[in-house]
């Protein structure tokens, strides 16, 4: 076999510490020499037993013995055709009676046992066992020569994988340096239940039992990633297998690296790998070598990041990580790669797969850039990301819809600045979450406390604070804060209160264009309804115009714009958001709106932004006007508002 004197797989070929006999495979081989030698020795010793941990104490000895006929087949199925297939069947027509049962055994009475044996031949066992059994489980570059595979005897041994993810987790624990090896046996049964269609039941199974030791994984993670830059095609296999197995999306189940309590490590420590990847890559484009190893990893890191996004608190925590600039910064180094056959059948040529995932992860921070704290962080990264003209002019010769995406999310977070900073000057931005502060909206000079535990409430004063924390805020506060953990916290008070100044701002600014626009649906309701009766017209106008509805769309990923309002009736609306949070809760606040009187008309302004999901929340405004049928162009003349609550509603389709 091929030694290695690294970390990693394949058998070393030397140990300082004595943990594995330098000469074991030569004499395996010497004294097994073929696939049915070893078979016979293996059927002169008696079938194991329990308690076999107890048994090692002098060399020589039946698990030596079996563990040198593993060896022996394992380096038999490296070998010419000939031999692999010979190897190969003793194996199948072996397993149940002699291999299987030695298998199974040395796993549970030998690797598994956390407490270490004082004897140090029972060591040297133990990680010759570690060692030996992935080879004759999977042998590396087998499978693409000969049918066989690991699932074979799986179905055989139906406990065989449960057994091997103990063994797996046993040394991710411990960061042994089969880790590998074991990744990579784990990760061909799950592989391979994908391509073939449902996941086997015992797939599931591993899966389920792997879910709640994100902890582990996550160490590991973080044990390994500041390898990643000197890692070489063998270990950046074993590195991908591992992130297959902790992110199984795919699989049929979330991973256990997306477990409450986790995720919210593991999307930093995810997006230092794409970093070290880019390093990688970059040291070799200097020396002129090209791999696109790391970049089959990139793009499953990336998937898996983009996953993680999901709420505006998980999108935060990647900006903090630096998320963008590893996106941009590796834009050019990662251009070219493309795993994806191309297809002449499409009229346009497909974009790159980095383009595909780097568009999404933009345009979902672009999305929640309404939120005050990823707005901050965006910002404070900017200049990071493009710190050159030369930078720009590079992205954006590779790639215009990368480029329009970075500037049109630049663009947007600049007007919110904006908009920010003028409230915050106007003094008409922070809010006292005390609910029995008389002074409700703090002058410009004024400087708000922010809760340390949940990050949701502000107070005008400390006396404020202990008068809320006191009255209401002590019960919240926990579960507030156990909710923006797992990335289920709600909008603060001040996220909301800076989507309704937003779109206070919005109408302001747009007073003339919202009237036209009303007024042309207006128009529009009219023509499709002619009569040529003047009390028909005005009967119709009366009862369409009451309570219409504008909807501001904040999720788009652009600035605001005219083009994002759309107006609808009650009716209308209804259609819009019933499929989304149900009839129960859409049609009282209908019939509430509909009730109104006729001759005070109300306009609603509902700005909707994003929340968990495809899901939206809406901030809404009451604006009234009065009615003229003299002339339908100058039916809308705002004459005042009131803010109104706040209702959760979904994103317009």
């Amino acid at each position: 076999m091929t030694p290695r004197t690294r970390r990693g797989s394949k058998f070393p070929s030397q140990y300082d510490d004595h943990i594995l006999d330098p000469y074991f495979m030569d004499k395996a081989i010497q004294r097994f020499p073929t696939p049915r030698s070893a078979i016979d020795g293996l059927r002169l010793i008696e079938k194991p037993q329990k308690g076999l941990l107890y048994t090692l104490s002098y060399p020589g000895g039946d698990v030596e013995t079996f563990l040198a006929v593993a060896a022996s087949l394992a380096e038999c199925m490296r070998g010419n055709r000939q031999e692999q297939q010979v190897a190969v069947i003793l194996l199948r027509n072996n397993w149940i009676s002699l291999i299987g049962p030695w298998v199974m055994t040395t796993i549970e009475e030998l690797i598994l046992p956390d407490l270490e044996p004082d004897a140090p031949a029972i060591s040297t066992i133990r990680e010759q066992a570690m060692w030996i059994l992935p080879y004759l489980l999977y042998p590396p570059k087998l499978f693409t020569r000969i049918e066989f595979s690991i699932r074979e005897l799986r179905d055989l041994t139906p406990d065989l994988a449960l057994f091997l993810s103990r063994v797996w987790v046993n040394v991710i624990d411990r960061h042994h340096r089969t880790w590998g090896l074991w990744t990579n046996l784990l990760a061909s049964l799950a592989r391979g239940d994908l391509v073939q269609g449902p996941a086997h039941l015992t797939t599931h199974k591993v899966f389920e039992s792997l879910h709640p030791l994100g902890h582990i994984f996550l160490r590991h993670l973080n044990y390994e990633t500041p390898h990643v830059p000197t890692m070489d095609d063998d270990q950046l296999i074993e590195f991908n297998n591992f992130l297959l197995l902790t992110n199984c999306d795919q699989y049929g189940g979330r991973g256990p690296l997306n477990m409450e309590g986790v995720e919210k490590y593991a999307l930093p420590a995810l997006v230092r790998v794409v970093s070290c990847l880019l390093y990688k890559r970059k040291m070799l484009r200097e020396h002129g070598v090209d791999s696109e190893r790391e970049g089959s990893i990139v793009m499953l890191v990336l998937d898996n990041i983009y996953r993680m996004m999901d709420g505006f608190v998980r999108v935060s925590e990647a900006l903090e990580a630096g998320i963008t600039v590893a996106l941009i910064r590796a834009y050019p180094l990662y251009f070219e790669l493309d795993p994806r056959p191309p297809c002449p059948e499409l009229d346009q040529e497909r974009p790159p797969r980095f383009e595909e995932q780097a568009l999404k992860i933009l345009e979902r921070i672009a999305k929640y850039l309404v939120f005050p704290v990823v707005l901050h962080q965006f910002l404070r990264l900017s200049k990071r990301v493009m710190w050159s003209k030369e930078m720009e002019k590079q992205l954006r010769s590779k790639s215009k819809a990368l480029w329009t995406a970075w500037k049109q999310a630049q663009n947007k977070a600049i007007i919110l600045r904006d908009i920010r900073r003028s409230l915050i000057a106007d003094g008409c931005f922070w809010k006292c979450s005390n609910t029995s502060c008389k002074s409700s909206y703090g002058n410009s000079g004024v400087k708000f406390l922010r809760c340390s535990g949940c990050l949701g409430v502000v107070y005008c004063s400390r006396n404020c604070q202990a008068l809320h924390w006191n009255h209401d805020h002590r019960k919240k506060c926990g579960e507030t804060s156990r909710l923006r953990d797992s990335g289920l916290s709600y909008p603060s008070t001040s996220d909301q209160l800076f989507v309704q100044r937003l779109t206070d701002h919005f109408v302001d600014e747009n007073e003339t264009a919202v009237t036209r626009g009303l007024a042309e649906y207006l128009c529009s309701l009219h023509s499709s309804h002619v009569t040529g009766r003047v009390s028909d017209m005005q009967r119709l106008i009366l009862k369409r115009i009451k309570n219409p509805i504008a909807i501001i769309d904040l999720v788009k990923e652009g600035p605001p714009l005219m083009e994002n309002l759309t107006i609808v009736d009650p009716e209308e609306l209804g259609k819009h958001l019933e499929r989304r949070i149900g009839p129960q809760k859409i049609n009282p606040l209908i019939e509430s709106w509909k009730s109104q009187a006729p001759n005070i008309q109300r306009m609603f302004v509902v700005a909707l932004f994003p929340m968990r999901g495809d899901t939206s929340a809406g901030v809404g405004f009451e604006f009234e006007f009065s009615v003229s049928l003299k002339n339908v162009y100058n039916l809308i003349a705002m004459n005042g508002r009131n803010e109104v609550r706040v209702h959760p509603v979904p994103r317009r389709a």
